[in-house]
């Protein structure tokens, strides 16, 4: 097995409401700086991604949203809106004393890069954004159950958990038994939630991954029940819609996504980009959602090297 390449920085970030934030930088420390936002939310940015994207030179700002990974409180939910992530992003680049970035995000991170440049639009030098997920109702509905004729044994144990309520309302009553004080609920709840959204994520490399216990999953879960029931905190008209004549429509954007992604909404990643003024998109026939296909993560380093400048 492949040491794991060691940051030559890391902390914790004091916020609001007791949340404390993980940081850290790899690569190296005189590169381009490039900020990785984890999908999720939940996911946690965790260090295999140190090897999966030190390859080129930049300076590398992996994070763990709140209530993620090693942040802490752990699935905490309280003071963690879509605005939040925003602003703990701004305070992070101030920590760090960083001018501007390259934001490299996945899936749901397109969420808070998208945010953020909108809101921050000078300190941002690029976006590329890998299988994007934009928090729309209708993408949020997808996630949810735009599968069930496709995988119809998963999605009978995820609806089943629930006690197979009404489409529409699957996301609420996770977000109900993920936020049971009861152990046994939630972490059974958890469970369910990550082996569904797996189902999606992993095809069609289909890993067969064994699903993680319960108190590893929770935090994905239950984060992810508690954005999705909510429609994201996002204002509308949407991202989509907020994008169209703002400054950052004039970012240079990178977008790549794999042809075959079922966890994501299909034709969204098109849509996206036709937002841009120079913004460019990338399908990789075959690959699906995950940076487990070597040509999804290879066109990624790509586009992430093109917006830092390096080629």
């Amino acid at each position: 097995m492949t040491p794991l390449i060691q940051p030559f920085a890391q902390g914790m970030l004091a916020l609001d409401h007791g949340h404390q934030m993980y940081w850290e930088q790899c690569g190296d420390p005189d590169g381009a700086p490039v900020v990785y936002l984890h999908g999720g939310p939940g996911e946690g940015s965790h260090p295999r991604l140190r090897n999966l994207l030190a390859y080129l030179p930049v300076n590398w700002i992996l994070y763990d949203q709140r209530g993620a990974g090693r942040s802490i409180p752990r699935a905490a939910i309280h003071a963690n809106t879509t605005r939040d992530l925003v602003n703990d992003l701004e305070r992070l680049r101030q920590h760090l004393s960083v001018e501007r970035m390259v934001l490299a995000a996945s899936s749901w991170g397109t969420v808070v890069a998208l945010g953020y440049a909108l809101r921050y639009p000078e300190q941002v030098s690029g976006l590329v954004l890998r299988s994007p997920f934009l928090g729309s109702t209708e993408e949020i509905d997808w996630f949810m159950a735009g599968n069930r004729h496709t995988f119809p044994a998963a999605w009978q144990q995820f609806s089943g958990m629930a006690g197979h309520p009404a489409t529409a309302m699957l996301a609420t009553a996770y977000y109900r038994l993920l936020t049971s004080p009861d152990p046994r609920i939630h972490l059974a709840a958890a469970r369910e939630w990550h082996r569904w959204e797996a189902t999606m994520a992993q095809w069609p490399e289909n890993t067969r991954q064994p699903p993680p216990d319960g108190f590893m999953a929770l935090p994905l879960a239950r984060l992810e029940a508690h954005y999705l029931s909510q429609q994201c905190f996002l204002p509308e008209p949407g991202l989509l819609e907020l994008l169209k004549g703002h400054q950052a429509s004039t970012l240079p954007c990178h977008i790549v996504h794999g042809s075959e992604d079922r966890l994501c909404l299909p034709g969204m990643a098109a849509r996206l980009a036709e937002r841009f003024s120079s913004g460019q998109r990338t399908e990789i026939p075959g690959a699906g959602h995950s940076l487990q296909s070597a040509n999804l993560l290879a066109a990624f380093r790509q586009a992430i090297a093109a917006c830092s400048g390096l080629v």
